[in-house]
C-alpha cells in the first residue's frame, strides 16, 4: 500500500495503474479493509485500472477529524482521485461504500462513467424503525451500534486478539478462503484495531441520523448516468438471518423484504438503472458472487 496526504489526512491505497482507458474505485463496506478486494483488483486489472484505498481510520488511513459522513467522504474520494489523476472512473461501493459511492455521483457527475452499487445503505434505512418495533428491530440486526461499542472497548483493552479466533470463521473469511497472507493480515489487523470501531461508529451516525437520510433522498443523479444495482438472494440471505438471528422464518422473511425494499429506493434516484440479484449471495455479494459483479460493471459501457 502507498500513503498520500489529503487535507483531511494520510490515506492508504493501491493503484493498479494499467493504463486501460478505464478505471474502477472499490469503497468498501462499514469497517472493512479494502485488502479483501485485493484478489478482485488483481484480477480485474487485466481489463481495468483499478483504485484500492481505505476510508480515513481504516487499514493503514490515518484518522480524519472530519465528520464520516457519505458527502464528506466522497469529497476526500475526489481529492484522491484527483491527485492521482484520474479523471473519470466508475465506483462500485459495497454497503455503506455504496452510499458514498452514489454520493460521489451526485456531487462529481462528470468524474463517473457509471456506477456500480451492491447491497448499498439507502436514505431510506431509517424506515426499518417504523416497520419494526423497538425490540424487534434490535432482533433484526439493523442496530449496529452495540457490536461496534463492544469491539471498540475490546480492543482499547489490547484485547482484539482474543477475537481472532472467531474472526477468522466470520465474513470475509466465512465467505472466502483464498486470500493472500497480506491480505488476511491486513483484514486481521483492521478488525482488531480501536480506531476501525470508532470510525465506524462515526460512519454510522449517519446511518442513523434520520434528518440526514431524508435529506439524501432529494438527491437524484444525472440523467445520463447508469447505475447498476446488485442486490443478495432473498432465500440465502432469509437463512443467514435465521441461523445468526435465532429467529423464524417469517420474522427473517420480513427482515429481508423489508431491507431489499429499503435498498430498491435506487432504483428510482436515477433514469438509467438496472437490477441484478447475486447468485446464492448474502450481503458479502463481492466474495460470493464475484461473477455477477463483474457483469454489472461491464454493463454500464466500460468495455465499449
Amino acid at each position: 500500500m502507498n500513503l498520500i496526504k489529503l487535507s483531511s489526512g494520510i490515506v492508504s491505497y493501491r493503484y493498479y495503474d494499467t493504463r486501460k482507458r478505464n478505471c474502477l474505485v472499490i469503497l468498501p463496506a462499514l469497517a472493512a479493509s479494502c485488502a479483501e478486494w485485493e484478489h478482485l483488483a488483481e484480477l480485474w486489472s487485466r481489463d481495468y485500472s483499478v483504485l484500492l484505498y481505505d476510508r480515513h481510520g481504516y487499514g493503514e488511513s490515518g484518522r480524519s477529524e472530519n465528520d464520516r459522513s457519505p458527502g464528506n467522504i466522497a469529497e476526500e474520494l475526489h481529492e484522491l482521485t484527483q491527485l492521482l489523476g484520474i479523471e473519470k472512473f466508475i465506483p462500485v461501493g459495497h454497503s455503506f461504500g455504496g452510499i458514498c459511492a452514489y454520493m460521489y455521483a451526485y456531487l462529481h457527475p462528470d468524474h463517473v462513467k457509471g456506477l456500480v452499487l451492491l447491497d448499498p445503505v439507502s436514505p431510506l434505512n431509517y424506515k426499518g424503525r417504523d416497520v419494526f418495533t423497538r425490540k424487534e428491530y434490535k432482533k433484526a440486526g439493523f442496530d449496529k451500534a452495540s457490536n461496534l461499542i463492544i469491539g471498540r472497548l475490546l480492543c482499547t483493552l489490547r484485547l482484539g486478539w482474543t477475537l481472532l479466533p472467531m474472526l477468522k470463521q466470520a465474513p470475509p473469511f466465512y465467505y472466502y478462503k483464498d486470500f493472500s497472507k497480506q491480505a488476511e493480515r491486513m483484514i486481521l489487523r483492521n478488525s482488531v484495531s480501536p480506531t476501525t470501531y470508532e470510525t465506524a461508529m462515526r460512519e454510522y451516525r449517519y446511518i442513523e441520523d434520520k434528518k440526514y437520510q431524508k435529506g439524501l433522498l432529494r438527491k437524484k443523479l444525472r440523467p445520463g448516468i447508469k447505475l447498476q444495482l446488485v442486490l443478495h438472494t432473498p432465500q440465502v440471505m432469509i437463512n443467514e438471518i435465521r441461523h445468526y438471528a435465532k429467529v423464524d422464518t417469517v420474522f427473517a422473511g420480513r427482515i429481508e423484504k423489508t431491507w431489499s425494499g429499503i435498498m430498491n429506493w435506487y432504483l428510482k434516484s436515477a433514469k438509467r438503472t438496472k437490477l441484478w440479484t447475486a447468485v446464492k449471495s448474502a450481503h458479502a455479494i463481492h466474495l460470493s458472487d464475484p461473477k455477477t459483479v463483474r457483469a454489472a460493471v461491464d454493463a454500464v459501457g466500460m468495455l465499449k
